[in-house]
């Protein structure tokens, strides 16, 4: 006698296998989904964070090249009420020359913060003037565009600073 049922050719009834290999695939296939959504979600905050500082880098760039060719072409690139008026320009350009600027600059830090729908940012780097390389910041805002709120050149005295929100004052000064 045999145990269990048998088919009418004497052999056991042929089951069908567990499913249990589906559900380890579906759960597989859901697992890459969140993986690859959370992939590129954090390729996009940091394409986002990299084109944000890279623009306050950039507009810098071009305000420090501008300088150099004039204070009026600088001026085109400043933020309006801040102090850095043509007379404010054209003493920052001054100072700078005077101690051997030739527009000679290396912008190598930024930052970015966004406050309250306001966006601003710091660049800073040195530009180099006959006694050596000077540390140089220049305040940025973005409304729109990026644009020079204020700029700070360090010095053996006290340097100079223009515009609002510098390194040392919240006011328009030239020292």
């Amino acid at each position: 006698m045999t145990d269990g049922p048998t088919s009418s050719l004497g052999a056991s009834p042929v089951t069908e296998p567990a499913r249990p290999a589906k559900k380890r695939r579906s759960r597989l296939k859901i697992a890459l989904g969140v993986f690859l959504v959370f992939v590129l979600l954090i390729g996009g905050c940091s394409v986002f964070a990299f084109k944000a500082i890279k623009g306050a880098a950039d507009e810098g760039n071009r305000f420090l090249v501008a300088l150099n060719q004039s204070s009026n072409a600088a001026s085109k690139r400043t933020c309006a009420n801040t102090g850095l008026d043509a007379a404010a320009l054209d003493a920052i350009r001054d100072y700078l020359t005077k101690n051997g600027w030739d527009g000679a600059k290396s912008l190598r830090g930024s930052s970015v913060a966004a406050t309250k729908g306001t966006t601003t940012g710091e660049v800073t780097g040195t530009v180099h003037l006959k006694d050596g390389d000077r540390a140089i910041l220049l305040n940025m805002r973005k409304k729109g565009s990026w644009c020079v709120a204020g700029i700070h050149v360090a010095g053996p005295d006290t340097g100079a600073t223009v515009g609002t929100g510098s390194a040392t004052t919240d006011s328009t000064t030239l020292k």
